[in-house]
């Protein structure tokens, strides 16, 4: 406890343990047959500086980095406190340049972090590309199922594709109905993806098939909205557009599918019968590299297997080529070259405010003392040879900290030096 007692408390223990040892070693001197000036000259000698020794034992007993921090904030708010407009000017430039940055850190933090999925960098969507090289050149993402089987053949490209899509406006119940997102996926989505249900189980390749797909798994918000996270919740019946549903889990924070949108709920995504001809019941999907395939070797042999599945899946007037596009992050590249654009001008933003601070500062310095702008007072000089309280050795620093406090913000007063300066040896 000892190293958090203030110096006020600290100093009359030192001094009268020290004054206590100058006075047993100047009476056994005196003991010896010396003088009482030489016995009391003899003992300051042996005992050494006084001051030096204050100081040693004053930091043995006190944590030195809490009070010299604590000193250093007093210090600063009595530099702020003495001149109000300049503390004012710095704290609001150094303020804005720091919040601007803090806000689009997030943003690129959120754009730029890696999808939690396992190696998201083998994962790619298929965009159709008509026209391509022309002015008209179109791009979309999707395809029929029976183009979906057609690529799902290309094993020396793809080790796995999925599909995916949704529906809004459905009723949830039954105890209590509302609209929610409800998802569709194929039932090898979670095995694509390398993730599992936090809470239950994924859907089961039978669930695929029309007839045996009455189940629905929920997401981690909606199973914490809707049902205060209880676990008990796997089995129950939930009501999705009058069809009575079976809850079987409930998949983690992380998990969207689509990857830019949050929902609410997924059911399985059904192997329908083709019955309405090729290029009919479109879905959208997401597709795994064969691992040890690069990016731009996939594409090439993509494009060249397109022409076989365009054959087999596609109308004859009908011709269309791919790409195979990294799924990085929720958003798109010119999001991602936006948000890169205001971080940079933000950065810059908050050096500009850093060089107003400097220009505030070397201005404060250069202004005369009571001059206009600045309300410091000269102050006299320190007689010479006259004690001074308190720690001798931290008033050096605090000569080079004029300059540091303008950093340093906070809701405190500096209470005023009530206490007597420590009693001062003197040794002859």
């Amino acid at each position: 406890m000892e190293a958090l007692l203030p110096a006020t408390l600290l100093g009359p223990r030192t001094i009268s343990g020290i004054k206590a040892h100058l006075d047993l070693e100047t009476d056994e001197n005196i003991a010896r047959g010396m003088p009482p000036e030489e016995a009391r000259h003899a003992a300051c000698r042996k005992f050494g500086n006084v001051t030096l020794i204050r100081e040693e034992i004053y930091r043995m007993n006190t944590i030195g980095f809490i009070e010299t921090l604590w000193q250093d904030l007093r210090h600063a708010l009595r530099s702020l406190r003495r001149t109000p407009g300049f503390s004012a000017a710095a704290i609001v430039t150094l303020a804005l340049g720091i919040g601007a940055n803090t806000i689009i850190f997030g943003v690129v933090d959120a754009v730029f972090r890696p999808l939690p999925y396992r190696n998201p960098d083998q994962l790619v969507d298929i965009a159709n590309v008509a026209r391509r090289g022309t002015s008209l050149e179109t791009r979309y993402f999707g395809m029929s199922r029976d183009t979906l089987a057609a690529w799902r053949a290309q094993k020396h490209i793809f080790a796995g594709i999925e599909a995916y899509g949704r529906q809004e406006g459905v009723v949830f119940g039954p105890e209590r109905a509302s609209t929610i997102w409800v998802g569709r996926m194929s039932p090898g989505m979670a095995d694509l993806l390398g993730i599992g249900p936090k809470l239950g189980r994924f859907f089961r390749p039978e669930e695929g098939r029309s007839g045996n797909d009455l189940v629905v798994i929920l997401s981690e918000p909606f199973w914490v909205r809707a049902f205060g996270a209880d676990e008990a919740v796997l089995g129950k019946p939930a009501i999705l557009d009058g069809r009575v549903y079976t809850i079987i889990g409930v998949m983690p924070r992380e998990f969207k599918v689509p990857v830019a949108m949050a929902l609410d709920a997924w059911v399985p995504l059904t192997e329908r019968p083709h019955r309405e001809g090729p290029g009919s019941s479109f879905v959208v999907v997401i597709a795994r590299l064969r691992p040890g395939l690069a990016l731009e070797q996939a594409n090439r042999e993509a494009s060249l297997a397109a022409e076989w599945v365009s054959r087999h899946s596609l109308p004859a007037d009908q011709k269309w080529d791919v790409e195979l596009q990294p799924i990085r992050s929720p958003v798109g590249d010119d999001t991602r070259t936006t948000v890169l654009v205001f971080w940079r001008a933000v950065g810059c933003v908050l050096l500009i405010a850093c060089a107003n601070t400097a220009n505030l500062l070397l201005s404060r310095r250069d202004a005369p003392a009571g001059g206009s702008g600045s309300n410091r007072s000269r102050r006299e000089p320190w007689p010479a040879g006259a004690p001074i309280p308190g720690r001798e050795s931290y008033l050096i620093p605090c000569r080079h900290r004029d300059s540091d406090s303008s950093g340093v913000v906070g809701n405190a007063t500096d209470p005023p030096h009530s206490a007597a300066p420590a009693p001062f040896i003197r040794c002859p």
